[in-house]
Order: structure tokens, then C-alpha cells, then sequence
């Protein structure tokens, strides 16, 4: 305790002032800085000794990993911070694209569904045609204007149509299914 009594009683050895804003700034990076620059050796060199050994106590108990200002990462947390950014960027694109891809398996399947549908119409209209032409080439044979090889070209016609208009059907149906599967309609795979 003597020896603090002299420290406060030595002469200060300033022949200039120091202005305040330095004294601050001084103070904020060296705690107990400050007191010296005031001449307040005492208080300024217990300030600066207890804020020090708090930290190499600090240090001793918790390990250096206890002090992580910015200075010691190294850069660590702006990476981390540009790997999640991308990660976002990269979460945010499949979205997107799961997105898209959704649009268009939907529009293709409504397509789909529509242009088959039109086909059956025209198909079905054909086959009408062809039953008609079937029924009169019959009613030919019978009458005895035509040979009956009129009737069987007739009726195999006929036949061709019925299987392409089933066909059509099967893939109007398989066209409401895609389209169904592509609206999330409870679809398992």
C-alpha cells in the first residue's frame, strides 16, 4: 500500500495536455490507460493489473476459446456466413426449379389430355362414318350391287378404326392420371 501512496504522489512529468477524444480512445483499447494520461497513476495502473489478471484467469480456466472477438477467427465467421448465404442461394434455386417442373408436368399433362381428347372426337366420328359405310356396303351385298370383298373391306376398316379409337381412349385416360399425378393428387411412388 506504500507503494501505491508514492505512485500518487510523484509530480506529474506532463508539460502538455492531452485532448480528450485521445484520452477515450486510449482508455477503450488499454483499460486504465486513461488514469495515466490523467495523471492518476495509481488508479490507472490497478485498473490496467485487475482487468489483467481477470483475463489470464480467463484464460487459464475457460482455455484461449474463450476470447473469440473477430481478431482471432480468421475470417471463420465471414465464411460461415458465405456458405450459408449460398446454401440459401442454392435452397432457394431447387425450390424454384421444383417449382418450374411442376408448371410444366402440369401444363404437359392438361396438353396432353386435351389433344388426346380431340383426337378421340375425330376418331369417334370416323368410326361413325365407317359403321355407316359398313351398313351400306352390307345392304349393297344383299341387294346384289356389290361383291361381298366390299363388305369385308368395309368391315376391316371398321375394325382398324375401333382399335385406334380404343387406343385414343386408353390414352385420354392415362392423360387425366398424368395430369391427376401432376396436380399432387395423393400420388405414391
Amino acid at each position: 500500500m506504500a507503494f501505491l501512496d508514492e505512485l500518487t504522489q510523484l509530480p506529474s512529468r506532463r508539460s502538455f495536455k492531452v485532448p480528450a477524444p485521445i484520452i477515450a480512445v486510449v482508455t477503450w483499447l488499454i483499460p486504465g490507460s486513461g488514469y495515466f494520461l490523467l495523471g492518476q497513476y495509481a488508479r490507472g495502473l490497478t485498473i490496467g493489473i485487475t482487468i489483467l489478471i481477470l483475463f489470464m484467469l480467463g484464460c487459464l480456466i475457460g482455455g484461449i476459446h474463450v476470447v473469440d472477438p473477430p481478431v482471432f477467427t480468421a475470417g471463420r465467421t465471414r465464411a460461415t456466413v458465405r456458405l450459408a448465404e449460398s446454401v440459401e442461394r442454392e435452397l432457394v434455386i431447387n425450390y424454384e426449379r421444383a417449382i418450374y417442373r411442376a408448371l410444366r408436368d402440369v401444363s404437359d399433362a392438361l396438353a396432353g389430355y386435351h389433344k388426346t381428347g380431340e383426337q378421340r372426337a375425330q376418331q369417334e366420328q370416323l368410326v361413325a362414318a365407317l359403321r355407316d359405310a359398313t351398313r351400306l356396303s352390307t345392304d349393297r351385298y344383299q341387294g346384289g350391287l356389290d361383291s361381298y370383298l366390299q363388305v369385308l373391306d368395309a368391315q376391316r376398316s371398321l375394325f382398324r378404326s375401333e382399335l385406334d379409337l380404343a387406343a385414343l381412349q386408353r390414352q385420354e385416360l392415362v392423360a387425366i392420371v398424368e395430369l391427376y399425378r401432376a396436380l399432387g393428387g395423393g400420388w405414391n411412388e
